[in-house]
């Protein structure tokens, strides 16, 4: 099977469709043998017809035509990530793990202007999972990846870049600290 991570707030049901059709073709992996993992970043690229109400229906022909050949070069670079994969098979060893991480607040219960005091006073309302879970591939005694999660919106930069938001600099961050481990990559999902 493969896990293709992504930063994007989402794939639309059609296009996923299309990517694991295409995957089943070049590789003959079947569906569940396919997880599409976006980070759900809001400063990730519009996909497709994701959300189309919110952007695709709201453009005009020429940045909908934007959109559609970004989809088109996506579903390209998937597929082309997955055969690099394909053909890169060797045996590993899969563990897993959890960490801890507490600054995932919930935003329902808690108005954003009052969460540092809230934090400080202990005052924090609402249900919260701070839970961090971890996959880790080694081939031998070498680290060569790692799948990390956590419950937290990627809402946190609030500006118009393109950006993994806070999930993509925690990758970044623990790939910088693996160099020893040379080829080595962490992904969120």
């Amino acid at each position: 099977g493969v896990l293709v991570t992504l930063d994007l707030v989402g794939l639309e049901r059609t296009h996923a469709a299309d990517i694991c059709r295409a995957l089943q073709a070049d590789h003959g992996l079947r569906r569940d043998q396919v997880v599409l993992a976006c980070s759900h970043t809001h400063t990730g690229p519009v996909v497709a017809r994701n959300l189309r109400p919110m952007h695709y229906l709201l453009f005009d022909a020429a940045d909908r035509g934007l959109v559609d050949r970004y989809a088109a070069y996506l579903r390209s670079q998937v597929r082309a990530v997955v055969s690099r994969a394909v053909h890169a098979l060797a045996p590993a060893e899969i563990s897993h793990g959890a960490g801890v991480a507490t600054f995932a607040v919930n935003r329902r219960n808690n108005p954003e202007v009052e969460v540092p005091q809230r934090r400080a006073e202990g005052r924090l309302r609402g249900p919260v999972d701070h839970a961090v879970p971890v996959l880790a591939v080694r081939q031998g005694e070498r680290l060569v990846a790692a799948v990390f999660g956590y419950a937290c919106h990627c809402t946190v930069l609030g500006s118009s870049e393109w950006s993994g938001d806070y999930a993509g600099f925690a990758q970044a961050n623990i790939e910088s600290m693996r160099r020893r481990s040379p080829g080595f990559i962490a992904r969120r999902r």
